[in-house]
């Protein structure tokens, strides 16, 4: 059996798209098999440098908030203007990451668990990061940084789904325009990483899982 011992899966996308939802009946299917698994959120909730990142957006976006389109140009602006301490913050960020890396994903796979992450390295860089966006090569820099510590997946998995069923989903979207651009990035990715299935996250949540599970043979 493909995933009987020590397999990392990835379950990523955009807001809204029901990689949450999927990834626990996947884990628990799992389980019901006697797979020893682990349910994983995997993206860096930041902690340490939530400060700085609150004092950031203060002196940086305090003016940007009337519309995301606003907010995205500012951003744009800021991160070029001060391109050092985007750097370093990021780094900061690389730092806290890999002890989220380190004790929930790498321990357990040693131990023979296999990792079922709620969004993962992928997730992180395009939401975290200050970076641009629209940057693909920034994107695929950092992702390629950040995995020379992080576990590559045996599997990913990318749930995609129209912004317009993201925002009937999830009632919290900002605004249709910033999920149109994480939505062009997570997409992207499918072209440069070969272990990223796309999957068709608009078949409804049994339709999801039933290819999810066909898709890594069990």
């Amino acid at each position: 059996m493909f995933l009987k011992r020590g397999k990392l899966i990835c379950f990523i996308g955009i807001d809204g798209s029901g990689k949450s939802t999927v990834s626990k009946m996947f884990c628990e299917s799992l389980r019901e098999r006697n797979v020893k698994c682990k349910h994983v959120y995997g993206r860096l909730l930041p902690k340490l440098t939530r400060p700085i990142f609150m004092i950031a957006q203060i002196i940086f976006l305090k003016k940007s908030k009337s519309n995301y389109k606003s907010y995205s140009k500012t951003k744009y602006n800021a991160i070029q203007k001060h391109k050092l301490l985007a750097k370093i913050y990021s780094y900061l960020l690389l730092f806290e990451y890999f002890w989220l890396i380190l004790f929930k994903i790498r321990l357990p796979l040693f131990l023979g668990y296999t990792v079922v992450c709620d969004r993962y390295v992928y997730d992180t860089v395009i939401n975290d990061l200050p970076i641009v966006i629209s940057d693909e090569n920034e994107i695929l820099s950092w992702i390629n940084k950040i995995f020379k510590f992080a576990p590559r997946p045996d599997r990913t998995f990318l749930i995609d789904v129209p912004e317009e069923v993201a925002m009937k989903r999830k009632k919290d979207i900002p605004d249709i325009e910033y999920v149109r651009e994480k939505r062009g990035a997570y997409n992207n990715l499918s072209k440069f990483y070969k272990e990223i299935k796309l999957i068709n996250g608009t078949l409804g949540k049994e339709e999801v899982f039933r290819t999810i599970l066909l898709e890594v043979s069990l």
